[in-house]
């Protein structure tokens, strides 16, 4: 059997498009509490099921902590804390411990999910 180039890229890519997470995916994915690092020693941002998230900047400020909403469409998080507006992001998951934040096709930002020993507050990670 003789693949033209065009059916042999599309067999390619096929999987890769059947992989591609939904935004319930990545709802499901995104829930938990995430850091610049596993032991989630600074600051937390903290993503609920309900569509709320919160961060905690490990200080004594309550000033330094926001809470809002956000919503997950067409791959894209947007959401708002208290009177502003979040920046628009396109979610990329890398496993399901580091979710990098993109603009412009650029990284904006990566976190790491707390890891259980870090977990002392707020909700856990999801089973896996």
């Amino acid at each position: 059997m003789r693949f033209t180039p065009l059916a042999l890229a599309l067999l390619i890519a096929a999987p890769a498009v059947a992989h591609a997470a939904g935004d319930d995916d990545l709802k499901k994915q995104i829930v938990g509490r995430w850091g610049e690092t596993a032991a989630c020693t600074d600051s937390v941002l903290i993503f609920k099921e309900d569509g709320t998230f919160s961060s905690d900047n490990n200080d004594d400020d309550p000033d330094n902590d926001m809470t809002g909403t956000y919503v997950i469409k067409d791959g894209v998080m947007t959401g708002k804390a208290e009177d502003r507006d979040m920046p628009a992001v396109t979610l990329r998951f890398d496993g399901p411990d580091k979710v990098s934040f993109e603009s412009d096709g650029k990284t904006t930002d990566t976190l790491i999910r707390c890891s259980d020993a870090a977990e002392g507050n707020g909700d856990a990670a999801p089973a896996q």
